[in-house]
């Protein structure tokens, strides 16, 4: 199992103790470690960082479509594997997350289920919608903060071209333009 948040203190995570003779699995806590190594014993250490990389998207048809982020290719640009019937070249996507769309398009078939998704082209409008369920409509400032601090990670590439503002009940859009 993989951690989403790490455990407070660090040292109390679990650890999976694998008995090479007999196979026997024991779970202990990773401050116990040292008294697993012996001279000569080669430690590795993982320190890569995990990106959220599995979004889900639908087709303009409503098809839902499942997307793993692979690579980024530009600044614009993913390999992705995605997951769904018939999801081919120019195939426009909205992927969803946190409640906030963002417009994508399929510009490359690399394989059977390997992609290019493209999420911002040069002289495209992409208009951000955020939905609002429940109590987060009594909050809308909130949801207005947010949208704007979702806007903010794609300065470098797209400016607001229409401020984050209500459409209709329960909606929020923005509208991007590339840079």
């Amino acid at each position: 199992m993989i951690a989403q948040t790490p455990i407070e203190p660090r040292d109390a995570s679990r650890l999976m103790v694998v008995d090479r003779a007999s196979g026997a699995i024991t779970h202990r806590h990773f401050r116990d470690l040292a008294g697993y190594l012996h001279r000569g014993d080669i430690l590795v250490t993982n320190d890569s960082r995990v990106i959220p990389a599995r979004l889900f998207a639908r087709k303009t048809t409503g098809g839902k479509v499942e997307i793993l982020l692979l690579r980024p290719l530009d600044d614009r640009r993913w390999e992705v594997l995605v997951g769904g019937k018939r999801v081919r070249v120019d195939t426009r996507l909205v992927v969803e997350k946190e409640g906030i769309q963002v417009s994508a398009r399929v510009v490359e078939e690399l394989s059977q289920a390997g992609r290019v998704l493209e999420f911002l082209k040069e002289h495209d409008k992409v208009v951000v919608t955020m939905r609002l369920k429940g109590r987060q409509r009594a909050h809308g400032d909130l949801a207005l903060e947010r949208m704007a601090e979702f806007a903010s990670r794609f300065e470098d590439v797209a400016t607001i071209e229409r401020s984050p503002e209500r459409s209709s009940v329960g909606q929020l859009t923005m509208l991007l333009k590339p840079r």
